[in-house]
């Protein structure tokens, strides 16, 4: 029988970092069959494999935070071929945990990832599931599901710093307070977007997956656990992807780049100023970055992608160093949750968080260690 483990992710939880440092090259040293396509990790062979940029309505369509659209169709025979008979094999594609993206252009406004039918669908999170259920669920394949967490307050900070990196943010939106709350009746700050936190339900969402592929066979392991007692993290995933090389996850890690964090100044994320924001001013540049990706677009098409430099390079080394401070115009500081709003959050997952420990018998002491709880 094949064996199949789909990590799931979610994003921020040290998934760039296990595919890059870890399955790649468990895969290169063929103990596993990690399933790519040209040359890229797996998450674009799910959405684009066999398929062509502007083909025929499929019955999924996939969105994607930078407003192109790809259509895609199961192909489970296609999908099956790529499976191995001998070694186990591995999907790793955060996207699968996470059912919508905020599209940059309104960062309170969601758009699922994956349309059912071209329309859209209720609740987004059952459908993730059940196009990977389509595509892999046979009696020949035995399938485990992977799920790496992280305490929500963090993981919605880091997640708001990725998403000031990846694109121009929202003016009204320049940290991840503003972003994810807004004043309430009586001055409190209150979630600005419930649906988009609900992404980060992980009981609800890892219940879907366990309905389609079984409670036995999820497995649930904490972003904490790599970051401050990286062993067991380690040693469990030898476990699932069935490694018998003592310490060989280890060495792949300590070979490899330190985990994909965001660089801070003063204890706040920094990210590179986006170059239109320094010569246009936040709102003007807002209003003009449509025409400046369109012309960017084109000098890629045009082979001068060498021109098309949208933000100023900083390196890592200098937003660590003391002369850091002297770049200050080049930096944005982001300031991080206040106390308050960290309790909301804790508040607003801890009836799902003790859901999910109750469900999956989770460590209640290490959720509270952790501060899930």
């Amino acid at each position: 029988m094949k064996k199949l483990v789909i990590h799931i992710g979610y994003p921020k939880t040290a998934t760039t970092s296990l595919q890059q440092n870890v399955f790649r090259r468990l895969h290169e040293l063929k103990q596993i069959n990690c399933i790519y396509n040209d040359g890229r990790a797996f998450p674009n062979a799910l959405r684009r494999a066999r398929q062509a940029k502007g083909s025929s309505a499929r019955p999924i369509k996939v969105n994607y935070i930078l407003g192109s659209t790809y259509n895609a169709r199961p192909d489970a025979a296609y999908f099956h071929g790529l499976l191995s008979d001998s070694k186990v094999n591995l999907i790793s594609d955060e996207s699968l945990s996470t059912a919508c993206l905020a599209i940059r252009n309104d960062p309170w406004t969601l758009k699922p990832r994956f349309v059912i039918d071209n329309s859209a669908c209720s609740p987004p999170l059952s459908v993730t599931p059940s196009i990977v259920h389509q595509l892999f669920h046979d009696d020949q394949t035995e399938i485990k599901i992977l799920v790496t967490l992280r305490k929500q307050s963090d993981l919605l900070e880091s997640f708001f710093a990725q998403l000031m990196t990846v694109c121009l943010p929202h003016p009204d939106a320049d940290s991840p307070s503003k972003m994810y709350f807004e004043s309430g009746a009586k001055g409190r700050q209150e979630p600005r977007d419930t649906d988009f936190l609900n992404q980060f339900n992980f009981a609800a969402n890892i219940s879907e997956w366990s309905k389609l592929f079984g409670r036995s066979n999820i497995t649930i392991l904490f972003y904490e656990d790599l970051a401050r007692n990286s062993a067991y993290f380690e040693r469990k995933i030898s476990d699932i992807l069935e490694i018998e090389e003592e310490g060989l996850i280890s060495s792949l890690f300590n070979l490899g780049k330190e985990l994909n964090s965001k660089a801070r100044v003063d204890g706040q994320y920094a990210t590179q100023e986006h170059i239109l924001k320094i010569v246009f001013g936040k709102r003007l540049a807002y209003a003009i970055e449509p025409f400046h990706n369109f012309s960017r677009r084109l000098r890629n098409k045009l082979g001068l992608s060498g021109l098309s430099l949208t933000k100023l390079l900083i390196s890592s080394p200098l937003l660590r160093s003391p002369s850091a401070r002297n770049a200050g115009r080049f930096i944005k500081r982001h300031i991080s949750f206040t106390e308050e709003e960290r309790s909301i959050i804790a508040d607003y997952f801890r009836e799902s968080n003790l859901s999910l420990a109750s469900s999956f018998n989770l460590d209640l002491e290490k959720l509270r260690k952790y501060s899930y709880l």
